[in-house]
C-alpha cells in the first residue's frame, strides 16, 4: 500500500493496483462484526490525518448491508470523514 501525494508518486507505481481517495479520519478505524441482527464494535487506529464520530449509525450501516448482501456473519471496516462526519466503508469480510 502508498500513499501518493501528488503526480510524482506515480512514477514508483507498476500497475495493475487499485487506487482511493484517502479521507481524513482522525486515525480512528472501526471494526464491526455482524453475526444475524447482534453486532459488535471495536477501534483501532490508523492513518494519522493528512493535512498541514459519532457511532450511532453504525448498527443501520451494518443491518443495511446483512439485508443488501443477503449474509449473516460478516465484519466491516468503517471510518468516518472529519469535516462531513461520512461514513466510508473500506473493508468487508464474509466468514464461510
Amino acid at each position: 500500500m502508498s500513499v501518493i501525494f501528488n503526480e510524482d508518486g506515480l512514477q514508483n507505481i507498476n500497475p495493475p493496483c487499485v487506487a482511493q481517495t484517502f479521507v481524513n479520519h482522525n486515525a480512528t478505524l472501526y471494526k464491526i462484526f455482524k453475526l444475524g441482527s447482534k453486532q459488535y464494535i471495536g477501534q483501532r487506529p490508523s492513518l494519522k490525518n493528512l493535512y498541514a464520530g459519532d457511532v450511532s449509525r453504525l448498527n443501520a450501516l451494518s443491518e443495511t448491508l446483512r439485508e443488501k448482501l443477503g449474509i449473516d456473519l460478516f465484519g466491516v471496516d468503517v471510518i468516518v470523514e472529519c469535516e462531513t462526519k461520512r461514513y466510508a466503508v473500506i473493508d468487508i469480510n464474509v466468514f464461510p
